[in-house]
């Protein structure tokens, strides 16, 4: 697959002019010519599912991550606890994509909100 590839980029590369009449940009010409191989290839839907998940483990990473939850819970130093209570919300949510749902619905007080409600279960103290 590479050496079809390396010969389509070599023809495309060659009917493509340095400066375009539209003026579009290098990024522009460089994005669209991203969109020309991976449709070429058959690999557009593909790619689009790679920064689809990519973007939302980003956002999950920013609201639910090790240190927010240990600010909101105040478990300090206690990371095995800590851990314990992410675990327990990834499992009573579904995992991270019922953490992203639940983000979706009510925001990060929500996750906030569970999170604190997991703890109070579990007797953890502040």
């Amino acid at each position: 697959m590479y050496a079809e590839f390396a010969q389509w980029v070599t023809e495309k590369s060659a009917a493509i002019p340095l400066e375009t009449e539209n003026g579009a940009t290098s990024e522009e010409r460089q994005l669209a010519f991203r969109e020309q191989v991976l449709v070429h290839f058959n690999k557009k839907q593909e790619y689009d599912m790679m920064v689809c998940k990519q973007k939302e483990r980003t956002r999950l990473k920013g609201v639910f991550n090790g240190s927010i939850v240990r600010q909101w819970t105040n478990l300090g130093e206690d990371w095995k606890t800590l851990k314990l209570v992410m675990d327990i919300v990834r499992e009573e949510l579904g995992d991270d994509r019922g953490i992203l749902k639940l983000y979706y619905e009510l925001g990060e007080s929500g996750i906030r909100n569970f999170v604190l409600k997991v703890q109070e279960r579990l007797a953890f103290g502040k």
